[in-house]
């Protein structure tokens, strides 16, 4: 049931509702402009080592927050996951470093992507070689060398060999207890077809679940709008309810729902089992998107979306209106001479959602050279980006944060006042 009363009379309505003993779920929201946020520094990267943070989640256990590095430049396979705990203090740097689940000469280097964290394991990405990265988080739930458990390799990653080339992306639990994979299909290499891949962790056993044109990327065409971004499907998130799946596509600039039926966990002894895919459709299109990456739902339902092209994250409403825009950040590392190097996220790319805070991770690396990742195929690019952050004088990756208001309980149900504002007590008779 939904109920919208102005503010001045809201608290009343609520005390006759208490002395009539009812009790459900209503949202106080008058209609508002779009909201802009400024974001805090939440962390940084060491200095010296691989920045450029990718994936970004966090363990609901303890609160920690874990960040995956991309950097391109190093050129070799020492990328690490960095754990911060609810402070922002660093725990533990990781070298993603493992046993790849099948011979090759030479070794390959391994670039870890998206991540989450469901109960006790963190699911990690390798993008480079389209694998699943299993790590068993106990005792202190830190991730290290020693507790992976699994490695499951799910296609050629952009390293091909028997496996067509894939770009695995992002990766979400299920309600039917399975992962959901996304793959980008990278045009420049000449794949654009994305796809949703689904994995059973109990088993093993993968296999492409969903194909649309909705989650593609156009065809490569060098120079042509959005041809510096040629990934389809990224960023993959399940509303609140368990009823869509969300699915971001990065070169189209849109996010795409797709409803679910089906999701029992009964299902899930078998990868043919679980989650059903309806019909997808467009839930938001242009307007304010950019280069959408990853993606969180915070308590309310609303979803907000990581705008790496346009150094923004855009939140959404349930029904796909936009809300709120996080635009300022000064948080960025010094620039030579101790000036700040920007007043804006810097490709944001990950966002995560915990005890009523949204954090976002800075890629930042658009200025630099990428290096060829599968010689004879690709051949590197210069990103280039119209908005005002001074790339060339970033020196250290941050992590940020932003405040948003969390619903309380009211009668069994959940009261939230628009604007931003939450009730701070709980009414009583």
């Amino acid at each position: 049931m939904f109920i919208q009363l102005s503010r001045k009379n809201s608290t009343k309505f609520l005390e006759i509702l208490s002395l009539m003993g009812i009790g459900f779920a209503f949202s106080i929201s008058p209609v508002r402009a779009v909201a802009t946020y400024n974001a805090n520094t939440f962390s940084y990267v060491p200095n010296g080592e691989p920045g450029n943070i990718e994936g970004l989640t966090v363990d609901p256990t303890t609160g920690n927050v874990i960040g995956a590095s991309l950097d391109q430049t190093i050129g070799s396979a020492n990328e690490n996951l960095y754990t911060w705990n609810s402070n922002g203090n660093l725990l533990k740097v990781t070298p993603f470093v493992y046993t790849l689940p099948q011979t090759q000469d030479p070794p390959l280097s391994q670039w870890p992507i998206g991540n989450t964290v469901v109960g006790d394991n963190l699911y990690q990405i390798d993008i480079l070689n389209g694998n699943l990265v299993d790590y068993t988080l106990t005792g202190n739930r830190l991730p290290s060398a020693d507790n992976i458990s699994n490695v499951w390799h799910i296609c050629g990653g952009f390293s091909g060999g028997p496996d067509p080339i894939c770009g695995l992306n992002d990766v979400a639990m299920g309600p039917d207890k399975n992962l959901y994979i996304t793959d980008n299909a990278n045009a420049a290499y000449g794949d654009t077809e994305s796809a949703v891949y689904r994995l059973n962790p109990t088993t093993g056993q993968s296999a492409i679940w969903l194909t649309s044109p909705l989650i593609n990327p156009a065809p490569y065409v060098p120079g042509a709008p959005g041809s510096a971004n040629p990934y389809g499907a990224n960023g993959i998130m399940f509303n609140n309810t368990n009823t869509a799946m969300f699915i971001a596509n990065t070169n189209l600039n849109s996010v795409t729902e797709v409803p679910l039926t089906g999701c029992s966990n009964a299902t899930t002894g078998a990868i043919t089992g679980g989650c059903k895919a309806g019909t997808p459709f467009t839930f938001a299109s242009g307007g304010p998107l950019g280069g959408p990456d990853n993606m969180a739902f915070d308590p309310q339902g609303n979803l907000w979306v990581a705008n790496d092209q346009n150094n923004d994250v855009v939140e959404y409403s349930p029904t796909g209106q936009v809300i709120g825009i996080v635009y300022g950040y000064n948080g960025l590392a010094p620039a030579p001479g101790g000036g700040l190097a920007a007043d804006t996220l810097a490709e944001p790319s990950g966002v995560v959602y915990n005890q009523g805070k949204i954090y976002i991770s800075n890629e930042q690396n658009c200025n630099l050279t990428n290096q060829s990742i599968v010689p004879g195929v690709s051949t590197g690019e210069v990103c280039t980006n119209n908005d005002p952050v001074d790339f060339a004088n970033l020196s250290r990756t941050t992590v940020a944060y932003i405040n948003v208001p969390e619903p309380i309980n009211v009668f069994g149900g959940l009261l939230t006042l628009g604007l931003g504002l939450t009730l701070k007590r709980q009414l009583k008779k």
